[in-house]
């Protein structure tokens, strides 16, 4: 049985990114017209790997394409996706000219 009390559960009013915010995101995503397939799991990766005082993640194209089961392209198209219909926003990074993974945060 389902503990409702239990702290993976329960968030604050602190607590913007937490679990039940997240879903609440993933429902609001799911109704939005023609969104694809593609999308909608890197949302749930993106809801996964969330931290949940910052809404913070920086999960790599393979983690978003191993995860969601599609190819690192499809990935990195429903990123770009995303971006515009204002779901998420991205921060590139780089150190020492070496592209670093992105940081993105669920727009919530």
């Amino acid at each position: 049985m389902l503990d409702l009390n239990s702290a993976e559960i329960q968030s604050n009013e602190t607590d913007k990114y937490g679990p039940v915010q997240r879903i609440d995101f993933l429902v609001k995503a799911v109704s939005q017209p023609g969104i694809t397939r593609s999308e909608l799991a890197v949302l749930i990766v993106l809801a996964n790997y969330t931290n949940s005082k910052t809404g913070l993640s920086w999960p790599a194209y393979e983690t978003f394409a191993n995860s969601g089961g599609m190819s690192k392209q499809a990935a990195i198209r429903a990123i770009h996706k995303l971006e515009g219909y204002g779901f998420i926003t991205r921060q590139r990074r780089k150190k020492d000219h070496t592209n670093l993974s992105n940081v993105y945060q669920l727009n919530i």
